[in-house]
């Protein structure tokens, strides 16, 4: 098997999947990356992308005890909490990245609507969000995703940035 690599996702905005889309229930992950006993991931970059989904915005899933890939960047994204945020082998945020990487850079994401997030499970450099109030889109059912002047994730992003896809230029 060939190991795939250097792969980047960014400026994606990922919108009724799931039980909320047309297509009807079953999708389990935005990012889905599984996790195989033969080959490890290296260099994945998902960066500035903004997510809507009932499911975890990253799952890292394996059968039992896959090598460690290296190089995996996870940073400036806008995502729901979903059912587990970023979750895999051995539990959430870290502790997943961790066992899957042997080197990450995973941070400057906003996750919201979730509470009772255990945050010490993700870098410090991740802010959550109670809901998508707080998040402040302009227009979600007009299917405005740019976020407002109110917005508490507005400037959370890497050097002061704004999170997620740039509405404008998608």
């Amino acid at each position: 098997a060939v190991p795939m690599s250097r792969i980047l996702i960014t400026q994606n905005l990922v919108y009724r999947m799931g039980a909320e889309s047309d297509w009807g229930p079953g999708a389990s992950a935005a990012f889905l990356v599984l996790g195989s006993s033969e080959s490890a991931i290296d260099y994945l970059t998902i960066t500035n992308n903004t997510i809507l989904s009932q499911h975890s915005a990253l799952y890292l899933p394996s059968d039992g005890s896959p090598p460690r890939g290296v190089g995996l960047v996870y940073r400036n994204n806008l995502a729901s909490y979903g059912s587990n945020g970023i979750f895999g082998s051995g539990g959430p945020g870290t502790t997943t990245l961790a066992n899957r990487f042997n080197t990450y850079d995973v941070g400057y994401n906003v996750f919201f609507g979730q509470s009772g997030v255990a945050a010490s499970s993700y870098p410090p450099t991740t802010t959550f969000l109670s809901d998508m109030a707080q998040v402040g889109f302009i227009d979600v059912a007009a299917g405005d995703f740019r976020l407002s002047a109110g917005s508490q994730a507005r400037g959370k992003g890497v050097a002061g940035s704004d999170p997620g896809v740039d509405v404008i230029q998608l």
